[in-house]
């Protein structure tokens, strides 16, 4: 009794294989000079005009007179120098022609990423995030602030085990310029390619700021936020007796 009982105690309690241990652990993020920019406005000739702009010279040529050439900054910050950056700055501007009554409502912008977890569990992906602002009102500049957050449909695995992959084929942001049909890639189009990946990435955008006004350039300062992320990962075999051994001597 006095070896048996509390094993049984210890096993319906049901603590005692652990199927999932919390970490937490800041990624390594760096940008991979992918970007897609996505614009509308409207002229003094037309209500709805649209302007595209991207870093891939085949998807610029697919979009035709809906071009409009961007100037694209972007660098990292790192707090604590340890080499694992705290955010990514982007600083995009598009020209508008003031004088022909070139006004901007809307815009989003996807950027390509690669990020790892090397710390706790491995995983290496290829991200491509989006981030949007819009307004009735004509904008000369938007500020967006934005945390990177990790999403995975299963917990990751230990470093014990095979690292997966978190695509079931490789994807990133600009692999496919252009559809079938020939037409430019789209934002639309790129996030749907990561739908059956099991980890992506994602911006959580904080809420934008956008400056009205009228401008010969509209200017875009996106800064993205690299956190720590609270995730779920699989022990090892090692790991789960050790647990399960303490759990039975705790009740014992």
């Amino acid at each position: 009794a006095a070896v048996v009982l509390p094993y049984v105690a210890a096993f319906g309690l049901g603590g005692l294989w652990t199927k999932e241990v919390l970490v937490r652990e800041q990624p390594l993020v760096g940008f991979r000079y992918e970007a897609l920019v996505e614009a509308y406005g409207k002229s003094a000739t037309e209500e709805l005009v649209a302007w595209s702009w991207s870093t891939s010279i085949e998807l610029n040529d697919a979009l035709g007179t809906a071009l409009r050439p961007c100037e694209l900054q972007a660098w990292e910050e790192d707090d604590e120098r340890d080499g694992y950056p705290d955010r990514l700055q982007f600083v995009l501007r598009m020209p508008l022609d003031a004088a022909a009554g070139e006004r901007l409502l809307s815009m989003s912008v996807v950027l390509g990423l690669d990020v790892a977890f090397t710390r706790h569990f491995e995983l290496h992906m290829n991200s491509s995030v989006r981030l949007e602002a819009s307004s009735p009102l004509a904008g000369r500049r938007w500020q967006q602030t934005a945390d990177l957050a990790l999403r995975s449909k299963e917990p990751q695995l230990s470093l014990v085990m095979r690292p997966r992959e978190p695509c079931p084929t490789p994807t990133w942001a600009l692999q496919t310029p252009s559809v079938p049909s020939g037409a430019a890639a789209s934002a639309a189009s790129i996030l749907e390619s990561y739908a059956s990946c099991n980890d992506t990435a994602v911006a959580v955008a904080h809420p934008p700021n956008w400056q009205p006004g009228i401008s010969s350039t509209f200017e875009a300062a996106i800064t993205l936020r690299i956190p720590h992320e609270l995730t779920t990962r699989k022990p090892g075999i090692v790991e789960t007796l050790k647990l399960a051994w303490v759990h039975y001597i705790a009740v014992r």
